[in-house]
C-alpha cells in the first residue's frame, strides 16, 4: 500500500518535536516506512563518537502523537528510553 506524503510529513514533524524536547546534543534522522513496519533510522552523538540506531516505531502511535497529547507523551517517553545512548545537551 502506498504511503501518503501527509503521513510522512506528520511523522517527521512529530519525531522532530520529540527529539528537540529530549535535548539531544546532535543527531540526524529519517523515518522509513516499510511493509514490515516503520523504522526510525538515526545517527546521534554518543560517548566516544557518532553511533547509528535503527528502531522499529509504531506508525499509528507516531501519527496519533501529532494530535493527541497523551499519545505524544507515551511516544516521547518510549523514545527517551530507547535513545538513552545518545548524548544530551548540557544545560
Amino acid at each position: 500500500m502506498p504511503i501518503a506524503s501527509a503521513e510522512l510529513i506528520r511523522a517527521r514533524e512529530t519525531t522532530t518535536r520529540v527529539l528537540e524536547e529530549l535535548g539531544l546534543e546532535s543527531y540526524v534522522f529519517q523515518i522509513e516506512p516499510g511493509e514490515g513496519g516503520w523504522e526510525l533510522k538515526m545517527e546521534c552523538s554518543m560517548v566516544g563518537g557518532w553511533g547509528t540506531l535503527s528502531l522499529p516505531i509504531d506508525k499509528e502511535s507516531l501519527l496519533a502523537g501529532s494530535h493527541d497529547e497523551a499519545a505524544y507523551r507515551r511516544l516521547r517517553e518510549g523514545l527517551r528510553r530507547r535513545l538513552a545512548e545518545c548524548r544530551v545537551r548540557l544545560p
